[in-house]
């Protein structure tokens, strides 16, 4: 209990100071002369950023493409290893012959419990095996 007070205790600070944070920016930002000579030159930045990006691009676009050619290039030089498909027991019904394999043969013991008249009633027990051995054996069936 402790912990989650601790927990909302940190977050009120940092609620606290973020908003503070944030009240004083906007309080400089919007409130002195120094301020918004300040936000009127970040929102020229931000429309330059637009041009500056778009002339770079379009500068080593031609670079950027030559490069991707040569790396492709060499990708097609490199030798070509098998395929997942040809490794034994990569198909699905590969694994699940190894699953089969693998996992044990369990049997479980499940009590059952009824309510009669208010009262409770146990019932007989029954047995059920692993899941994955029923199938396996339904599949013999087959």
């Amino acid at each position: 209990m402790e912990n989650q007070n601790s927990h909302k205790l940190s977050s009120f600070w940092f609620g606290f100071l973020l908003g503070g944070a944030l009240t004083g920016s906007a309080t400089f930002l919007l409130g002195t002369k120094q301020g918004r000579k300040t936000l009127k030159r970040v929102i020229e930045m931000s429309e330059d950023i637009e041009g500056t990006l778009q002339s770079f691009f379009e500068e080593y676009s031609d670079e950027i493409k030559e490069k991707g050619e040569e790396l492709w290039d060499e990708v097609k030089k490199l030798p070509k290893h098998h395929t997942t498909a040809s490794l034994p027991g990569s198909t699905i019904q590969g694994l699940l012959d190894k699953i089969k394999v693998l996992s044990p043969a369990t049997q479980k013991k499940v009590k059952r419990f009824f309510v009669k008249e208010g009262k409770i009633i146990e019932g007989k027990s029954s047995v059920f095996s692993n899941p994955i051995m029923s199938m396996k054996s339904s599949f013999k069936n087959r």
